[in-house]
């Protein structure tokens, strides 16, 4: 069932884009597809405007999920302060995903980078200790 799941969501991720490229373009010029002074039309234009903001993320995520890591190890924490993996050093709003293996069913968990002060935490997470966490780049 997996596999099905995936090959359906990767056939319709060009749908959701082109879906989510006609609101936009249609928002442009709204007035051409609106009218402005029926509620009913703005109404509509209002909920189709919500729904390209929910499916553009939904296309985000599936991309995310969908692309192969660029690497995987254990972060390092260097004399500058910063975590690096790599030669790629993380600052405040990188994104990065992580082994989570406190949990009952171990799973990768996306998130980012952010600085507290006195030192870089993973958000959602500022338990984890750093150094030696085992983590990837998409």
């Amino acid at each position: 069932m997996k596999e099905h799941i995936e090959k359906e969501l990767k056939a319709l991720l060009p749908r959701i884009q082109q879906v989510v490229s006609m609101i936009k373009d249609s928002e442009e010029n709204w007035t051409a597809d609106y009218d402005q002074n029926d509620p009913d039309d703005q109404y509509v234009r209002h909920m189709f405007y919500q729904t390209a903001d929910l499916l553009d993320d939904a296309g985000r995520l599936l991309k995310k999920v969908f692309k192969e890591p660029i690497i995987v190890g254990r972060l390092l924490k260097g004399d500058n302060g910063r975590y690096s993996l790599g030669g790629i050093e993380f600052t405040s709003g990188a994104g990065i995903e992580f082994l989570n293996d406190q949990c009952e069913f171990p799973r990768w968990v996306a998130s980012r980078f952010e600085h507290n002060g006195d030192d870089y935490y993973i958000v959602n997470y500022p338990e984890l200790t750093l150094h030696g966490l085992l983590v990837r780049v998409k």
